[in-house]
């Protein structure tokens, strides 16, 4: 056998699209069936029955134009709720009292016995007046301070003469004068030491 291979056989790929063109050209065609046939008489009668698009327009177009030509339509007025105003509230903070300390209760008091005090009686503001007079003689203030210091060896006395105007300022004032002898300074000492035994004078 001969292994030649003619060549009228080769069919070069140009020609092998053509042949197989000109077999699909051959076929016959396949008939629509009847439900292809009604799908589009179908689709034709939606197309008919649907608007075109020149004609279908926007509701809201529509809506302004005739409330525009109407006359029976009104303006909407919009009524705006102002916001309630509230009351501010004042926050009332608690006050808080520091303590006091020692000296500022020391002096409270002393205002207050200052303030609470009574007038001497007519003999006790004559042995005052000799105290503080510095016209007074030697004799009248060593007797006035030797009254004075018997007053006070008395315990039902020390505390009404501490509260009684007069009395503890006169004592330290014949002890703070340059020209006041021992004698005087000793019975003011010993007046205001019997004057400060009870606690309610401290």
């Amino acid at each position: 056998m001969s292994t030649s291979i003619s060549q009228e056989k080769v069919i070069s790929p140009s020609q092998m699209k053509l042949k197989q063109r000109s077999r699909y050209s051959q076929m016959r065609k396949i008939p629509p069936s009847p439900k292809d046939n009604r799908k589009k008489a179908s689709n034709a009668a939606s197309s008919d029955r649907s608007p075109r698009k020149d004609e279908v327009r926007s509701p809201r177009a529509s809506t302004r134009r005739t409330s525009s030509s109407s006359p029976r339509s009104s303006p909407a007025i919009h009524t705006t709720t102002s916001p309630r105003i509230e009351p501010a509230v004042q926050k009332i903070e608690p006050v808080v009292q520091k303590p006091k300390d020692a000296d500022e209760l020391q002096t409270e008091l002393q205002q207050q016995m200052l303030a609470s005090l009574k007038e001497p009686d007519a003999s006790l503001k004559a042995l005052l007046d000799v105290l503080t007079d510095p016209s007074a003689t030697h004799h009248r203030r060593v007797n006035a301070c030797g009254a004075i210091k018997t007053l006070t060896l008395k315990k039902t006395n020390q505390i009404p003469l501490v509260r009684t105007a007069g009395v503890v300022s006169s004592l330290t004032t014949v002890l703070c004068t340059v020209a006041a002898t021992e004698e005087e300074r000793t019975r003011c000492i010993n007046a205001l030491m019997q004057l400060c035994i009870p606690e309610e004078n401290w």
